[in-house]
């Protein structure tokens, strides 16, 4: 026998006076390979929790600073509960910082969350007024989304010359 083939004899077959044990060495490299596949599932999900915890510091010390752009990550974070909790009132308020200081696509969020009453009580003439305020910078779903609320009448009164202008211009950009 090989001094290295050192399972029971009852896991073996003898083929020529050796054992062989494949199968036993088949079962231990699956279970490791399982093990290890998992192991590293696990320290790569930690290691990406840790990269996002200290991404989260940084994005919030900048978006305390004024940074429209930290603050319109932090309200996506907030909103889609990446790395924080996910708190729709939370993300309306850094969303808000942000569309302050006239960053178009924290306007527009602002616009779907009134539209949908998400973080806050639903409100299209608040909607109306992000949509617009993102969409007169060139933001192209804003416009789109002006486009639906002047034809439905939500927000203003219906208003299909309008309605068509801001559908023309979302299309100039490849929405319809």
């Amino acid at each position: 026998m090989s001094p290295y083939a050192k399972a029971p004899r009852e896991t073996c077959v003898e083929l020529g006076g050796i054992y062989c044990c494949f199968c036993v060495i088949l079962i231990l490299e699956v279970y490791m390979n399982k093990f290890s596949t998992d192991l590293l599932a696990a320290l790569n999900g930690a290691t990406k929790a840790r990269s996002l915890a200290k991404a989260v510091k940084k994005i919030r010390l900048a978006a305390d600073q004024g940074d429209a752009s930290a603050q319109y990550n932090l309200g996506l974070m907030y909103l889609n509960g990446d790395g924080v909790p996910q708190d729709k009132a939370a993300a309306l308020k850094w969303f808000r910082l942000a569309a302050d200081q006239r960053n178009a696509r924290a306007q527009f969020n602002l616009g779907v969350m009134y539209d949908n009453g998400e973080g806050a009580p639903e409100d299209k003439t608040e909607a109306l007024k992000w949509y617009r305020l993102a969409a007169d910078q060139g933001h192209a779903k804003a416009q789109f989304n002006l486009g639906v609320m002047y034809k439905k009448g939500e927000g203003a009164p219906k208003n299909k010359k309008e309605s068509a202008k801001w559908y023309r211009l979302a299309a100039k950009q490849g929405i319809n």
